[in-house]
């Protein structure tokens, strides 16, 4: 893992708040490396915050 709890926490509030779930809105937004913000994201799809939609885009579950 190569993020925090509170990088996490933040990133998921962010998410929830801008309903926008995309790696590139996480990296911009907490101005993290692309490997971080997509660590983040995949571990909001696994904890079911997230869902993949087809096409691949991810939505707020």
């Amino acid at each position: 893992m190569e993020f925090n709890q509170e990088q996490y926490d933040k990133a998921k509030e962010l998410v929830l708040k801008n309903n926008n779930p995309t790696i590139s809105f996480v990296q911009r937004v907490m101005n993290v490396s692309y490997n971080i913000a997509t660590s983040l994201i995949e571990k909001m799809e696994q904890d079911g915050f997230i869902v993949k939609e087809s096409g691949g885009k991810y939505r707020i579950a």
